[in-house]
């Protein structure tokens, strides 16, 4: 398996203002690309690489399949598609990732996400909390899976990030994770 990303460099709501991108896409695309295209090409070009090698390839969601920017070339069907989160309304919703054949992996960050220093408007998760809101068919931003939809999902994640590293000591959060863990197991350990 490899992750290569493929977000948060750019602001893709405003991708006219990466003007290397729009005119590179317009080269080789024509006047009506809008700059993902080359984007998409590169990420293309490197999942075709990695899963020639036999890896596995994953990207975050939120910068593709986007509802407000349209790439004239589809992003290839090699990728798993690591689905964290839908906090801006031009990132597509899970169910059109689904509708668009994509493999998904859930990384819900209003549940699943630790952030060092509750950073960009996140909270610790609590074992209490995953006991009570906790559900392997729920993802990002309240969007819900059926059972037969859920067949296209092949895990779920918890994430750590370390936006603040020096916000908890090594022993607080190990201390935390032994409470979290198990509970995150026995919910979202089985389709």
């Amino acid at each position: 398996m490899f992750h290569i990303g493929g977000d948060e460099f750019i602001d893709f709501r405003q991708i006219e203002n990466y003007p290397y991108l729009l005119e590179k896409a317009r080269q080789k695309y024509g006047s009506e690309a809008r700059g993902l295209e080359y984007y998409y090409e590169y990420i293309n070009q490197l999942a075709r690489h990695l899963s020639q090698k036999g890896k596995r390839v994953r990207i975050w969601n939120d910068g593709f399949l986007r509802k407000d920017k349209q790439s004239l070339i589809p992003l290839t069907k090699e990728v798993e598609v690591c689905y964290w989160t839908n906090w801006e309304k031009g990132m597509a919703d899970v169910k059109e990732w689904l509708s668009a054949g994509y493999s998904l992996i859930n990384f819900c960050d209003n549940d699943l996400y630790y952030v060092l220093g509750e950073q960009a408007g996140y909270s610790y998760p609590t074992a209490k909390k995953l006991e009570n809101e906790g559900n392997i068919q729920k993802f990002s931003g309240q969007q819900w899976l059926n059972k037969n939809e859920m067949k296209s999902v092949r895990g779920t994640y918890f994430s750590i990030w370390a936006d603040e590293p020096n916000a908890k000591s090594v022993s607080e959060i190990l201390d935390e994770l032994t409470k979290i863990l198990p509970i995150f197991t026995k919910t979202y350990g089985e389709k």
